[in-house]
């Protein structure tokens, strides 16, 4: 039963071609012209000059219509229509040979088939069974059950070959749909496996990338690695992947007008160009700020690239160029170059993919390297933060110091105050004691020296007056002692009394009470 549904289950491949359709246009003229000529010579009678002139006028004129490049569709149609309306006007003009031209209706459906296709065919096919359908009804009412036909043998001969001719060609237009089907169909199985080749070799490719973009992406500590050991590595990967001789990294500024070239891999010889100024190069700026990549198999004729012809292509003989953005948040900020020299290189997809791979990978590297910076200024700040913080720490700990020491002071100021005032009244005791000495002790043996001193002076005689000498040295000797008595005190650390005083003074009396018995 699947079987059987298989076999029944038709699908519409519409093989028609432009070129089948014109090779049905000239085998219908052919084929029209070639029976008004025999209906003209033989006088074949179940044929009407007429309608067949008015065949031949109606497909050559759908041949011009098809010359002018009309839809295909409309003129299927016609010829199609021109067949049908062809064959069923016989049925009219000469009904009597009717039976021998009704055969020439299922050219209809063959037409179709061709030109159209499947669907077409069956609609055709119910188009002609409804018109045989209503042919026999005009017919039992115009002759009833039966009618006369007449058949000649000479036009029965010829109408036989020519039925025949047409329907061989009809086979062979069949034969045409069925090989150039099976052309398309070995073309497009080419086309397959070419595509499928290339597919393969993309998918080894991409593979390939991928191997190379891991190993690169696992390299240790990849993103902590300096820019100069970053990029050289990551440029002679490229280049070794891509099997190409140049690759560069160029930073582009904040204001977008100029590249400044950080890096440059060259299996030849090193070039000077480290700057590019938009002023200089416009339309290559302007597809590097617009576009995904830059991607130019012949960079000298590109109308982006053309512009580095003189001072850089030529010199370096570069002849293709792959430049892919560095982006940033979507914004440009630099550019990776990929350079062939001395030959041609026409770019894959998976080229450019690999290409803008790295290119991201850089993207990630510059920005990891600022996070990393910014990371650094942080601890800086922070331990910079933390000495600060010790250092105030330290000067609240000297501040509270100083505040206790001030609360200290504070709390005995109050009794530092009571004994300075202790200690100076001890002090005005001791001025006013040394007063009394000066008045009463010291300045009586100091009088009576100025006094013996001016006799001394003023009487000539009395400089040899031993007694006044004696009383002179005596009231020194008194003085000294007295100073010395002093000087004991003051050098003992006590303080000297009125009670010291009066014992000097008293001591003194006795001293001179008696010196005057002795006397």
């Amino acid at each position: 039963m699947r079987y059987f549904y298989s076999l029944t289950d038709f699908k519409d491949y519409r093989l028609h071609s432009q070129r089948l359709l014109g090779l049905t246009l000239w085998a219908i003229n052919a084929s029209a012209a070639v029976m008004l000529l025999v209906d003209l010579i033989f006088g074949l009678q179940s044929l009407n000059e007429k309608l067949l002139t008015g065949a031949v006028i109606g497909s050559l004129f759908i041949t011009l219509l098809y010359t002018r490049q009309v839809n295909s569709f409309w003129v299927s149609q016609a010829v199609i229509f021109l067949i049908y309306f062809t064959s069923e006007a016989h049925l009219f003009f000469n009904s009597e040979y009717f039976p021998t031209t009704i055969y020439w209706l299922p050219f209809t459906v063959l037409i179709a088939l061709i030109t159209l296709g499947l669907r077409a065919a069956v609609g055709w096919l119910l188009i002609i069974i409804l018109t045989h359908l209503a042919n026999g009804y005009y017919l039992y009412h115009r002759y009833g059950l039966s009618y006369n036909v007449q058949v000649i043998v000479s036009s029965y001969l010829v109408s036989g070959l020519l039925f025949f001719g047409i329907f061989f060609v009809g086979i062979i237009l069949l034969y045409k749909l069925l090989g150039d089907a099976y052309s398309i169909t070995e073309q497009r199985k080419e086309e397959l496996e070419l595509l499928k080749n290339q597919i393969q070799e993309s998918k080894a490719r991409l593979e390939y990338y991928q191997e190379q973009l891991i190993a690169l992406t696992h390299q240790p500590e990849l993103f902590e690695w300096s820019p100069e050991v970053f990029y050289a590595y990551l440029t002679k990967v490229a280049a070794e992947t891509l099997q190409i001789t140049r690759v560069s990294v160029w930073n582009l500024n904040e204001q977008q007008d100029c590249l400044q070239r950080e890096y440059l891999f060259c299996r030849e010889k090193v070039d000077n160009l480290t700057t590019v100024c938009r002023k200089n190069a416009q339309p290559y700026f302007e597809a590097l700020l617009s576009q995904p990549y830059i991607s130019a198999p012949d960079a000298r004729r590109h109308q982006n690239t053309s512009c580095f012809n003189e001072h850089y292509f030529e010199p370096l003989n570069i002849y293709s160029l792959l430049d892919c953005p560095i982006l940033e948040e979507g914004k440009p900020i630099g550019v990776i170059c990929y350079e062939q020299q001395h030959t041609f290189r026409q770019w894959r997809t998976e080229d450019i993919l690999f290409a803008q791979s790295l290119a991201g990978l850089i993207a990630i590297y510059r920005k990891n390297r600022r996070v990393r910076e910014l990371i650094e200024e942080l601890k800086q700040a922070n331990l910079q933060l933390i000495d600060k913080t010790h250092q105030v720490e330290i000067m609240n700990e000297e501040l509270n110091t100083l505040n206790e020491k001030l609360q200290t002071i504070n709390e005995s100021l109050e009794q530092r105050v009571v004994e300075r005032t202790r200690q100076l009244e001890i002090q005005n005791e001791q001025l006013r004691g040394y007063a009394f000495i000066n008045a009463h002790v010291l300045r009586a043996p100091l009088a009576r020296i100025r006094g013996l001193l001016y006799l001394m002076t003023h009487d000539p005689n009395a400089a040899n007056d031993w007694e006044l000498i004696h009383l002179l040295i005596k009231e020194a000797n008194e003085l000294d002692a007295i100073t010395t008595k002093i000087s004991d005190i003051l050098y003992d650390g006590t303080n000297l009394t009125r009670e010291d005083i009066q014992k000097m003074l008293a001591e003194k009396a006795a001293t001179s009470n008696q010196q005057n018995e002795n006397k």
